[in-house]
């Protein structure tokens, strides 16, 4: 596939529905066919595949592959089992890892465990997804960049119909009083005796079994098969209350597209942070996208260094904050693995008086960064210490 013309950015403020419907409108007159990349002021990036003025496909944001994967479940569980049984080679290439979501359903496709009615759906619940983010994310840079010789699309998505679906949808989350609640982010249990004083005992059960920081709003909402908006609300009492909270899951990617590593993200040079808190991953990736390096975020430290063991980071910055391990046993096990050890790791905290002088030497960490975070703090670690470890 080859873009045929130069890409342009226009900022768009207040990315809601009716400009939704303008822009695509503006696309579809002229039957366009190429690339709408979306960009929003954290960096998340979202890409739609024109076919002809109308949707062939979407993708980005920060859980593709969960939202690939929640979607065939709510339409074709089958699929996902046979998927299993394929053998990993075919999918380790270059070709396919390129643009795997849309290679997975035309490979379905092709072997028939997917039909073309079944695939609409589930490509149109996707696109619903990252028309949803992108409302959420109100204000937005977009790019256009033609094609004029795409291949055949598996399905065409008329926009008006499911912009008008999203926009209803997202009056329903605002209705609720869901605004600030990203369906992105995993409920966590903070508060357990408190929770359990307040709940009969069966649900505090259910409640622990399922708001454990891996199961985001979204992947609740099929697996439950509940309302969103409905489910979300009920459980605004508890975050008002502080006993549960939302938090930062990472996605959780098929194991051979984790272990393919295509030579351009080899050569890109790779930050880690390990935090819980949004704000944090928005001001380490605010900073490090203009130095191009690759930010990637997780919440859970075992994740964390597994993930580092197959793609070695420059630098790791870690928050003291974390609730699921101590952030200093942590940093213990990335110095006692001995290819991650001689990574530079910066702490965060929130109050230096925690740290003690000689913890930087018997702890392992080279410096420590105060929240809130401000760029220049960030460039002045980032110079220092990843140029001193080179």
């Amino acid at each position: 596939m080859s873009d045929t013309n130069e890409s342009f950015k226009v900022a768009i403020p207040q990315f809601v529905g009716t400009r939704q419907a303008h822009l695509f409108k503006s696309l579809k007159i002229p039957q366009f066919t190429g690339k709408l990349i979306f960009t929003a002021k954290n960096g998340t990036q979202w890409i739609f595949s024109m076919y002809l003025g109308r949707i062939a496909y979407a993708t980005g944001g920060i859980h593709p592959c969960r939202r690939w994967r929640r979607n065939v479940l709510k339409y074709a569980p089958e699929a996902l089992q046979i998927l299993e049984s394929f053998d990993v080679n075919i999918f380790n290439n270059k070709q396919f890892i390129s643009d795997w979501e849309y290679n997975l359903f035309s490979l379905l496709v092709q072997e028939k465990i997917l039909n073309t009615a079944t695939t609409n759906k589930i490509i149109r619940g996707i696109i619903q997804e990252i028309l949803f983010d992108l409302t959420r994310a109100m204000e937005v840079n977009f790019d256009i960049v033609e094609n004029k010789n795409p291949p055949s699309p598996l399905v065409f998505i008329d926009t008006e119909p499911i912009i008008v679906e999203v926009w209803q949808d997202w009056q329903k989350w605002l209705g609720a009083k869901l605004a600030d609640r990203s369906p992105n982010k995993a409920p966590i249990i903070r508060q357990h005796g408190e929770l359990n004083r307040r709940t009969s005992p069966q649900t505090y059960q259910i409640m622990k079994k399922l708001f454990n920081g891996r199961n985001t709003i979204r992947d609740l909402h099929v697996q439950l098969n509940q309302d969103i908006v409905s489910m979300t609300k009920m459980m605004n009492p508890y975050f008002q209350l502080g006993l549960i909270e939302l938090t930062l899951t990472e996605d959780i990617p098929f194991p051979w597209l984790v272990k393919f590593k295509p030579s351009s993200m080899q050569e890109q040079n790779k930050v880690l942070c390990i935090t819980e808190q949004e704000q944090v991953v928005k001001d380490i990736q605010n900073t490090v996208i203009d130095l191009d390096y690759k930010l990637n975020s997780f919440s859970r430290g075992d994740l964390a260094i597994a993930f580092a063991q197959q793609n070695c980071p420059q630098l790791i910055f870690i928050d003291q904050e974390i609730s699921s391990v101590n952030a200093y046993d942590l940093i213990s096990k990335f110095k006692k693995t001995a290819t991650l050890q001689q990574i530079p790791i910066i702490l965060i905290t929130d109050d230096l008086t925690k740290i003690k002088p000689q913890d930087y030497e018997s702890v392992g960490f080279c410096d420590v960064l105060i929240k809130p975070l401000h760029q220049p703090h960030l460039l002045r670690s980032l110079n220092k210490n990843i140029n001193s470890n080179g």
